[in-house]
């Protein structure tokens, strides 16, 4: 709505910086969902951060394919961190993979459960080769155990102006 009025409205400066404003806060809302995937999640969740997701403007919006990736990316990361906190001294190594086997498990259930429910809501959405739990599963966990996680992922935002800056900027303007 408000690049709406600031492209009805050209001249008023105001609605120009209201309208570059909430660009900016656009991307920092989703870098800031994309970074909540890779999190502990439960369904409504995922359901809240995903509906948000699909939600955003275009500039901003991710299509059905980039919003299933990064799901999938976020719960990998998320697996990768809790796997890493596991504590490997002092243990037996049968009992640590017996905890990192249950860890797995649990992890990869509750992914493949909540990407059902957030991707494949009803049957006539669902791809043909993916109408079985096995199948759903398979193609979770080549996701999942895809290539590694680039360095920079999720992407960062754009800069954020603060409102000194905001401030100083006008004030050479006037």
């Amino acid at each position: 709505a408000a690049a709406a009025r600031a492209a009805m409205h050209p001249a008023i400066p105001a609605l120009q910086r209201v309208a570059a404003g909430v660009r900016a806060s656009l991307g920092e809302l989703r870098h800031r969902l994309l970074l909540r995937l890779s999190e502990p999640l439960t369904l409504p969740e995922a359901l809240h951060i995903v509906g948000l997701l699909r939600r955003l403007p275009p500039p901003h919006a991710l299509s059905e394919p980039q919003q299933r990736s990064a799901f999938l990316r976020g719960r990998a990361a998320y697996l990768d961190k809790a796997v890493a906190a596991l504590p490997p001294e002092d243990t037996e190594p049968v009992d640590y993979l017996l905890r990192r086997l249950e860890l797995c498990r649990v992890h990869w259930h509750d992914t493949c459960v909540q990407f059902r429910a957030l991707f494949f809501s009803s049957a006539a959405a669902a791809p043909a080769q993916l109408d079985s739990p096995a199948a759903t599963d398979a193609a979770v966990e080549r996701l999942l155990c895809g290539p590694p996680l680039p360095a920079d992922w999720p992407p960062a935002p754009p800069a954020l102006a603060t409102a000194s800056e905001e401030a100083a900027a006008a004030a050479a303007r006037r």
